[in-house]
């Protein structure tokens, strides 16, 4: 359908080997972490908004961009770039993000978070999404988007997209869970909405289970939206975390804002709120077996 997002229909096939590729751009701890997530990325939506031609002016301003951008990202104090290179109509306008917790980790020097960005553009412009004018990609540790089209203008998420991982918890525990992920989700939204420089927060909650022992969240926008934009952005997002029930990890996201939970550690640097577990849930009563005598009273079993 004409105009329509081309989204992950290759993702799951192409997913393994290209993060593993790029997890080899990352020093040890780092890229053990982004390669286990290797079966759920990238996530990549082609617009089908039109191509650009090979060689064309819009290749040009579209290269000049992949290649300095990665390097204005990682030289950020907030990990963000955003702008534009060239005339209409070949203008390519750009927004990139990188998770603030790699922010200064020993784990991610500089050189290598600005290489593992280059290869995220050059997987979609060559790979997922060849031609396209407008496309995004979306990775473990940075997202970047591009367009003929100002995007830049508007704050608008766009349609989320949706990840979770296959493996749910026990039964007996998906109540539970469901009813605790709330707790790290609304904590790190509160922050990340105070936090003026950043917008992004990380937590832990300690759970009332040896397994899962703790549930992590991660809330983020981008840094050029205020607290009010930011807040309506991540609260949408938390609207629908229901629709993950049981799941070991969630993640839900777009262009400006995302958030995220799971029962294991995904984060690069200490949390940063720590919250206690919830109260621990009261004991089903056990049924009580009623048995009538042979005088019409009754005795409890």
């Amino acid at each position: 359908m004409a105009g329509a997002a081309r989204l992950g229909v290759p993702l799951l096939r192409f997913a393994a080997g290209t993060l593993l590729a790029l997890a080899s751009l990352l020093s040890p701890p780092v890229a053990q972490r982004v390669a286990a997530i290797a079966p759920f990325l990238p996530w990549q939506v082609c617009r089908n908004s039109g191509n650009y031609s090979a060689n064309s002016t819009y290749e040009s301003n579209l290269k000049q961009l992949a290649a300095t951008v990665p390097t204005n990202v990682s030289s950020s104090p907030v990990l963000f770039v955003n702008g534009s290179v060239g005339t209409a109509p070949d203008t390519v306008y750009i927004l990139a993000l990188c998770r603030d917790d790699i922010n200064g980790s020993a784990n991610m020097p500089l050189n290598s978070l600005a290489r593992y960005l280059k290869h995220c553009f050059q997987l979609v412009a060559q790979q997922l999404c060849p031609l396209d004018r407008d496309a995004a990609v979306f990775q473990e540790l940075c997202y970047a988007r591009f367009s003929d089209l100002n995007f830049l203008a508007t704050l608008d998420n766009g349609e989320p997209i949706v990840a979770m991982s296959p493996q749910n918890v026990s039964s007996a525990m998906i109540e539970a869970l469901d009813d605790a992920v709330g707790i790290p989700l609304d904590a790190t939204i509160e922050y990340a909405v105070t936090n003026s420089s950043r917008r992004f927060a990380t937590a832990e909650e300690g759970f009332h289970s040896s397994n899962p022992p703790s549930i992590y969240g991660m809330a983020r926008c981008t840094p050029d939206m205020s607290p009010a934009e930011c807040r309506k952005c991540l609260e949408v997002l938390n609207s629908k975390m229901r629709s993950l029930s049981g799941r070991q990890n969630g993640w839900l996201g777009g262009l400006r804002c995302h958030l995220r939970y799971a029962v294991y550690y995904f984060f690069y640097e200490a949390p940063m709120l720590q919250l206690p577990a919830p109260p621990v849930p009261a004991p089903t009563p056990s049924p009580v077996n009623v048995t009538p005598t042979s005088g019409g009273t009754v005795e409890n079993s």
